[in-house]
């Protein structure tokens, strides 16, 4: 999976399995920046999540 710093933008490729079920902290070896990483699970679930939020907004501005 690939980790994106958001301070600097710097990107990493790291293996899913350094990131458990329950995301972790991690910290840009570039800048420093510590945030929390989802893990590739609970981004994909966000990702489905919002999938279905906007099919359903656009069948509900459909009907108008």
């Amino acid at each position: 999976m690939r980790l994106i710093c958001p301070s600097c933008g710097a990107q990493y490729e790291v293996d899913e399995s350094v990131i458990p079920d329950g995301g972790r902290d991690v910290q840009c070896s570039n800048c420093g920046h510590a945030w929390f990483q989802l893990s590739a699970k609970q981004l994909e679930a966000e990702a489905d999540e919002a999938e279905r939020k906007a099919e359903r907004d656009r069948r509900y501005a459909a009907r108008k």
